[in-house]
């Protein structure tokens, strides 16, 4: 774990330092490995998996453009389970498979429910939608002053029954608590 520590770091570090960014191939792919990172940072407790070598699942729904970068990591391990990218635009798909879910900004309504449904416990939701976090999202990826970062809420993680590793959290532009 020590050295994904230092792996996660390196890569947010670098991408941080970038000087500009725009709509590119090249953020496309680093959004592509937030989320791929995100995975290896999170632990989500036994019974979120139906057999103990079931896969970590991770759902794109709705429109997510990078979605090219993140589905060829299918395959590859978290941990000691292998992880499956699933792309869809039907809400109903995702029910009881994922693991963490990457909410599109054309799936903007689907939060609402999701973050009432009991359906959806032990699932690590992200997006780029502003005010994500308070309806009910757990990491929210921001491009903010040409730089990429995120912010988690690490209530909403806990009400999931996931835990965030603090490597990650460290990483964090911000971190929600009930405290606040």
């Amino acid at each position: 774990m020590k050295n994904n520590g230092i792996r996660l770091l390196i890569v947010f570090t670098l991408v941080m330092s970038a000087s500009s960014w725009a709509e590119s191939e090249g953020e496309k792919q680093v959004r592509a490995m937030f989320v791929y990172n995100f995975a290896n940072f999170v632990e989500w407790p036994r019974k979120a998996f139906k057999r103990s070598n079931s896969p970590l699942q991770v759902c794109l729904l709705g429109d997510v453009p990078f979605s090219g970068y993140l589905e060829p990591m299918s395959g590859t391990l978290i941990g000691d389970r292998e992880l499956k990218v699933v792309i869809t635009n039907n809400e109903k798909k995702i029910k009881g498979r994922c693991h963490i879910l990457f909410v599109g900004d054309d799936q903007k309504q689907v939060m609402k429910k999701l973050s009432r449904s009991k359906k959806y416990i032990y699932i690590l939701s992200v997006s780029e939608q502003k005010g994500f976090i308070e309806s009910g999202g757990i990491v929210n990826i921001i491009d903010q002053s040409q730089k990429i970062s995120f912010d988690i809420d690490l209530d909403n993680a806990k009400r999931r029954g996931l835990f965030i590793s603090s490597d990650l959290l460290s990483l964090a532009r911000n971190i929600k608590r009930l405290s606040e």
